[in-house]
């Protein structure tokens, strides 16, 4: 929007950077990046090049270098050495002073056309606490120059752990950001089917659901599916956009590694992704057999949001997946009760133990269509859920968390 009101604008992501030992080195070199084409490349290049040695400078390593081996010198020694300390400190602030005065110039042609300059700085409470908190006070010291502004993207929460990491716990947070940060706004939450739906298209998603249900001609729509759940269970969940995020990366890699016209099971799929994420012991015990479905139900009983969830159409459909896909020790008594539970009356169960209490608190409508869902999980020709289809699923899963990782 700025560009598009003919601001000039430097975007930088300062996560994508925090592998440099010097946070102003990445700065520069994306300012010079942005401008290099620009009406402004020739201040540009005299701040890039003025920069170059002060990144040669090692300010505050110059005592620590010169003095780290010294045992026993005299005092002519002593004074050669701290002399030189000495000078290179100055040489290294006048330094500091001509790249202050380049970027004050930098920012003058800038104006000169109406509109400041404006450099964003995104991702930087993801950084690494050390990088995040000395870009924050270079900027403060090196760009405190009028025609310079600011916009920082935060998560103020995180970057407030980042920062006492580094000062201790006993630090004043808010006290601290006040030096660099003049107004704050709050962004607005943003629709969060709009969100999903973005993140989707960016992953490749919408392509993949329509080539399945174009190669099993509409036998197979997962979009139908995800369009209706996932953005329940995220409510449920509470998940923040990061973590929806995560989840979508998650979806795009075991899509990509399954063949069109093959079963995914989306439900499951999506219930055991949010799993991993958020209770990740849960998960490995329950697509290994360690534990039940009725496990994971308990979960998500537990959320804000959890009982509501359950006992709406899409979660009824949840949970029957989830106990379609348990252990044969749990699943096949939990599905005979049910069964007796339609048949017969209450009386006639053979094992109650076997019937979760929740059940009790469903309608008989509710139940009723929840076990017709079960019965069309476990006895359907195609696609049917079998106790193999956890570890078809988590092997997708494992796999394109093993390739998010490597990628990040």
């Amino acid at each position: 929007d700025l560009q598009n009101s003919k601001f000039t604008t430097i975007y930088f992501n300062a996560w994508q950077d925090d592998y440099c030992q010097d946070p102003l080195v990445a700065l520069i070199g994306q300012i010079w990046n942005e401008l290099k084409i620009s009406d402004f490349k020739e201040i540009a290049k005299s701040v890039k090049e003025c920069a170059a040695p002060v990144f040669r400078t090692i300010i505050f390593n110059a005592v620590r270098t010169v003095t780290a081996s010294i045992v026993d010198l005299n005092e002519d020694q002593l004074r050669s050495i701290s002399e030189k300390t000495i000078d290179k400190y100055v040489d290294a602030g006048e330094k500091l002073k001509d790249l202050k005065e380049r970027l004050g110039k930098l920012a003058h042609e800038v104006n000169t056309k109406g509109k400041p300059l404006i450099i964003i700085i995104d991702e930087l409470d993801r950084c690494r606490p050390t990088f995040a908190i000395e870009l924050l006070e270079k900027v403060k010291h090196l760009f405190d120059t009028p025609g310079i502004f600011f916009i920082l993207g935060i998560d103020r929460e995180q970057l407030g752990h980042s920062i006492k990491s580094v000062y201790g716990n006993e630090m004043d947070v808010n006290g601290y950001l006040r030096r660099f940060i003049d107004i704050e706004f709050i962004l607005p939450e943003v629709k969060l089917r709009t969100f999903i739906s973005y993140l989707f298209n960016q992953f490749g998603l919408q392509e993949c659901f329509e080539k399945r249900k174009q190669a099993t001609k509409g036998h197979i729509d997962d979009k139908v599916v995800f369009d209706s759940v996932f953005s329940k269970l995220c409510t449920c969940f509470r998940l923040s956009m990061r973590d929806i995020e995560h989840c979508c990366r998650l979806f795009s890699i075991a899509y990509i590694n399954t063949a069109d016209k093959n079963f995914i099971y989306p439900d499951l799929l999506m219930i055991l992704v949010i799993m991993k994420l958020v209770d990740s012991k849960l998960y490995h015990q329950y697509v290994t057999g360690k534990c039940t479905g009725e496990k994971v139900i308990q979960l998500i009983l537990s959320q804000p949001g959890g009982q509501d969830f359950l006992f709406q159409h899409d979660g009824m459909i949840i949970d029957a997946h989830l106990l379609a896909a348990s252990p044969d020790y749990w699943r096949i008594p939990v599905y005979k009760q049910m069964s007796l539970l339609i048949n017969k009356k209450k009386d006639t169960l053979t094992d109650p133990k076997f019937t979760p209490r929740r059940f009790s608190e469903m309608t008989p409508e509710a139940f009723e269509k929840m076990f017709r869902i079960c019965s069309d999980l476990i006895n359907r020709h195609e696609g049917m859920i079998t106790n193999n289809t956890l570890g078809y699923l988590s092997k997708k899963i494992e796999l394109a968390s093993l390739m998010l990782d490597y990628s990040e």
